[in-house]
């Protein structure tokens, strides 16, 4: 089972990614993971309208081709986001570290205010 976990807490966001099965060809696996999870963090970058620095833990993998081949695909992702997106690079820990400039107010805070309008 795949898990995105997504904390909104003031000093970070943190994206983290789990895989909990391993198959027969581990590696390639992780890869195609890694690469449809990607899809769906920047898709949630903007629904949520993350800002600041993100980091993203994706399944550990060896091979530096795929690694590479995630931060591209991850820097092509972002070039339609309408904020500036900045994928930095994949940690030595394996952390995909990107930055994306504040524009409005997070969604999160957005439906706080509109909830405590509510009360």
């Amino acid at each position: 089972d795949v898990v995105y976990l997504i904390d909104e807490s003031l000093a970070d966001r943190i994206l983290c990614l789990r895989k909990n099965s391993i198959q027969k060809d581990a590696e390639e696996t992780w890869s195609r993971i890694n690469l449809e999870a990607a899809g769906e963090i920047a898709l949630q970058l903007r629904l949520r309208n993350l800002s600041g620095i993100i980091i993203i833990d994706f399944i550990n993998m060896s091979d530096s081709r795929h690694r590479q081949r995630l931060l591209e695909y991850m820097r092509e992702l972002v070039k339609a986001d309408r904020v500036k997106t900045t994928v930095v690079d994949i940690t030595p820990l394996g952390l995909m570290e990107i930055t994306r400039k504040k524009g409005t107010k997070p969604l999160h805070e957005q439906l706080g205010r509109i909830y405590h309008e509510a009360d």
